[in-house]
């Protein structure tokens, strides 16, 4: 992982390229598979999430993401009121789930990881200044055991049909 550290007047200095770095280098090591934390200079305060954020912010393509009527309600519920912090409560848990299940479709489908430049072939790319899970497939057990029931010949028989309607789509996107 690259530590990079903030300073006072806002730059940031890559400790491993011994050299400053703007919002654009940390967006091209992310995009090349790097991950990032990013501390305080002085007190060595984790400030990963803010300049994350401010990089997103200052992505053209990445500012669509968040439609503003998401943007309105995050700024409206971002407050000390016992409701306001449910309802952040809420957004983070979606978010976090939305986060380990791209990380399980990368993990997947490996190819997910190469378009996307996001780290090696098969692994999950990690929130930076976060824990990577050791596998994505650690949290799917307690999942399964929890959620699905065991399988059954109706649901081979599903899984069956739905191998044949696949293979036809790709046959006819071949011919």
């Amino acid at each position: 992982m690259r530590i990079i550290k903030k300073y006072g007047n806002r730059r940031l200095y890559d400790t491993s390229r011994s050299g400053y770095v703007n919002l654009e280098d940390v967006i091209a090591m992310i995009r090349g598979g790097e991950s990032i934390q990013v501390v305080e200079a002085k007190s060595g305060e984790d400030l990963t999430r803010h300049v994350l954020l401010q990089a997103l912010m200052e992505s053209s393509e990445a500012a669509g993401l968040f439609p503003p009527g998401l943007l309105h309600r995050i700024i409206r519920y971002s407050g000390d009121d016992p409701m306001q912090k449910m309802v952040m409560k809420q957004l983070t848990m979606g978010m976090e789930m939305l986060d380990a299940q791209v990380g399980r479709m990368e993990s997947q489908f490996p190819w997910m990881g190469r378009a996307a430049a996001s780290g090696a072939a098969g692994e999950p790319a990690g929130v930076a200044g976060e824990p990577v899970p050791e596998a994505a497939e650690a949290e799917e057990p307690k999942e399964k055991a929890s959620s699905e029931p065991p399988p059954t010949e109706e649901k081979g028989e599903e899984v069956d049909e739905l191998r044949a309607r696949l293979a036809a789509l790709e046959a006819r996107l071949k011919g």
